[in-house]
C-alpha cells in the first residue's frame, strides 16, 4: 500500500515551523548583568588588605558578562545552523511532496 502525498505536507509544516521558531529565537540574548550599588557609598570609603571592597564583585560582574557574550555568540550561531537545518528539511519534504502528487517528475 502506497503512503498518502499528504505526509509530506504535514512535514514540510512541522518543519517550517519548526525553522520560524529557530530563527526567532537566535535574535534573543541574554543581558548582562549590573553590579548593584552599595548604599551610603558617597559616605566614605573602604578598604581591605589595600584594595577597594567593591573590586571583587565589580570583577566578577566583568568576568560574567564576559562569559554571557561568548554564551549569547554561541547560542546564535547554534540557533542559526539549526534554522538552516529546518529550512533545508522543509525545502526537502516540500519536494517530496510535489513528487509524491505527481506535479514533479
Amino acid at each position: 500500500m502506497k503512503a498518502p502525498h499528504w505526509i509530506w505536507l504535514f512535514f514540510t509544516a512541522i518543519f517550517a515551523g519548526l525553522a520560524i521558531f529557530t530563527f526567532n529565537m537566535s535574535k534573543r540574548s541574554a543581558r548582562k548583568i549590573q553590579p548593584f550599588s552599595r548604599p551610603l557609598k558617597q559616605m566614605g570609603t573602604v578598604k581591605i588588605l589595600g584594595a577597594d571592597i567593591d573590586a571583587p564583585i565589580n570583577d566578577f560582574v566583568d568576568d560574567f558578562n564576559k562569559y554571557i557574550k561568548d554564551y549569547n555568540n554561541s547560542m546564535h550561531l547554534q540557533n542559526i545552523i539549526t534554522f538552516l537545518g529546518y529550512l533545508a528539511a522543509a525545502i526537502t519534504s516540500a519536494v517530496s511532496f510535489c513528487i509524491a502528487a505527481g506535479w514533479l517528475k
